[in-house]
């Protein structure tokens, strides 16, 4: 991750911590980039978890992967939920993309999402 992209995650934390929303879970994909996302947006205590990698370009097997997020997205049942990924499982999961400095809001319930980007 460059100098930006470290503004971006330090940035979208601290907008976070600053409205004063708290999440029940955290979870990051096992890849670097996403856990150091993960640790500067400061936002408490998080795990990675492997249905979060990327299975692009065949990394990990797509339909393993999917499973293993479906099944714990069925499993959380209180709270919201952050989970830091990358854009082929945000698209496969939400249908949307957000782009470097951005998220994906998205309820699993009503599968309404909103896509939110740094200015």
């Amino acid at each position: 991750m460059d100098a930006k992209g470290r503004k971006q995650a330090s940035d979208i934390g601290a907008a976070i911590q600053h409205s004063g929303f708290r999440f029940t879970h955290i979870f990051s994909s096992e890849w670097c980039r996403c856990k150091e996302t993960t640790e500067l947006m400061k936002l408490g205590y998080w795990t990675t978890f492997q249905g979060l990698n990327s299975f692009f370009q065949s990394y990990a097997n797509k339909q393993d992967t999917l499973e293993r997020l479906r099944f714990k997205l069925d499993a959380l049942t209180e709270g919201v939920t952050l989970m830091v990924s990358h854009q082929v499982i945000i698209k496969a999961v939400t249908g949307a993309s957000s782009g470097s400095g951005g998220f994906v809001a998205y309820n699993t319930h009503t599968k309404r999402r909103k896509v939110f980007r740094l200015d």
